[in-house]
This record gives structure tokens, sequence and C-alpha cells, in this order.
């Protein structure tokens, strides 16, 4: 499924207050944004059949590995990459960064060539102050596991990441022309490497481009995730596509 528009439309009151570590007045470049219990974001997903809406939400205070966070939910199955993310997990936002911990279930409603459930603690998904390409994180989420796709065994390596994206003084939203001042954009990325051994002949990697997902995603001061563009493709070695009867190519693009 190729997916050509991912709308984001904020339906929520303009957040002025800040996270219970943040404190303007200590702070030369402040950027406010509050994760109060009730604040609700409604996102439209066109695609070229069909609309969908997924409705998220701050459920709750939860408690992970003793610390307090506010809980994520959607009201239905969300379709988006950003709701798919933050649904059912836990986030806080303090001196400027914003962390997620919790379970990424990174297949879910994405075109991606295998199923991906990633855990991950206090993950930095957004920092106010990273300039382009700076990472986020001390080192990326990396690990290996093992699964079958159409009878044959894999293994794969995945690398998560995320970056700075830079800052827009004004944000001309697509969908729309809504204006946005001081919008800061935060990156991800998916690296996959898939090993196999089909017919007695081993592919060391059965994808020719690693990178298999990238996602943008533009936060606006005192609202939060307004807009986002993610692309997701998938190359296989052309050996691997005509076995298993499957395209060499696959992509999806949400905006």
């Amino acid at each position: 499924m190729k997916v050509k528009n991912l709308l984001l439309l904020p339906l929520l009151s303009i957040f002025i207050s800040c996270g219970s570590d943040y404190d303007d007045n200590l702070d030369s470049n402040p950027f406010s944004l509050s994760l109060a219990n009730g604040n609700y974001w409604v996102y439209n997903v066109q695609s070229d059949v069909n609309q969908t809406r997924d409705s998220l939400y701050i459920a709750n205070d939860t408690v992970i590995n003793a610390k307090t966070y506010k809980k994520f939910k959607t009201k239905n199955l969300p379709t988006g990459f950003y709701s798919s993310s933050l649904n059912n997990n836990g986030v806080t936002y303090n001196n400027g960064r914003m962390f997620l911990t919790g379970s990424l279930n990174l297949a879910s409603n994405q075109n991606l060539p295998i199923n991906l459930d990633l855990s991950v603690s206090d993950l930095v998904i957004f920092n106010k102050d990273a300039v382009n390409n700076q990472p986020l994180n001390a080192a990326p989420i990396t690990g290996d596991i093992q699964e079958t796709f159409q009878g044959v065994p894999v293994d794969i390596h995945y690398e998560l990441n995320t970056f700075g994206g830079g800052t827009l003084a004004s944000f001309t939203k697509p969908d729309d022309n809504e204006v946005y001042n001081n919008v800061k954009i935060t990156r991800v990325t998916l690296n996959l490497t898939i090993s196999a051994t089909y017919s007695g002949v081993t592919f060391p990697n059965i994808l020719t481009d690693s990178e298999v997902l990238v996602s943008n995603l533009y936060i606006a001061e005192g609202i939060g995730m307004i807009y986002s563009n993610t692309d997701i493709t998938v190359n296989l070695n052309s050996l691997v596509a005509s076995a298993l009867n499957i395209p060499t190519s696959s992509s999806q693009n949400q905006q």
C-alpha cells in the first residue's frame, strides 16, 4: 500500500505550561510543551482509497521502573507512524527533552518486511536544543532477532536512532497552509540487515539498502507534533525476490 498523505491536524488547547522539571527562567532558549492528562490530538490519515483518523490522548500517569510518565493511548487502533509509536507507552518532557519508554511495534500498519517489536527505556525522541543531524541518544537502539519469512529462517540486525532535524522560524503545513512559528524537527531512522540461507545459498543481506524507514516529525512550540513525513522503502536482492515470488521493492510515503 502506498499512502500519499498523512495529514496531522491538532485539535487541542494551546499548551502554555512546562514539564515539571522545566523552567523557562533558567533557559536561554525556552520551548514550552505540556504533557497534561486529557490533552489530545486528532490526526487525519488520508490514502489513495480511504481516510482514517487517529485520536491520540494522554490518559493518566504511569510508573515504570520507579519513574512517573504520562501514558499515551489512542481511541482506536492507530494507523499513523507517530500515533502507533506512542500508543500505550510512557512519555515525559524534562528540561527540553522528551523521553519515551515502552514497546515500539514498528511493523504495526507499516510496510516493513519483518515484525519488529522493540523495547525502549528513556529513548530521547525530541531535544529542543539539537542541531540538524545531531544524534539525540548516546547510542542507537540495536539488537538481533530471528524470524521466519515465507518458510525461510532469517537473522535480523536492527538499528533505531533519532536525530535533531533543525529549527524552522516558521512552517507552513502543506495540507491546509496553516503557518506555525518556532517549529523543531526530529528525525527517526531504522536500519535493517537481514541475512538468510535459501536453497543452500547464503545471502549476507537480502536488502540492497539497509535504511528502511525515515520519519521527520515537526513539533510546534506550545502545541506538539503537528505534521510528519515518513518514508518506508524496502529494496530486496533480485534473486531472493524472484525465488520468493515477491516484488523487489515496495514503498510507503506518509506526509
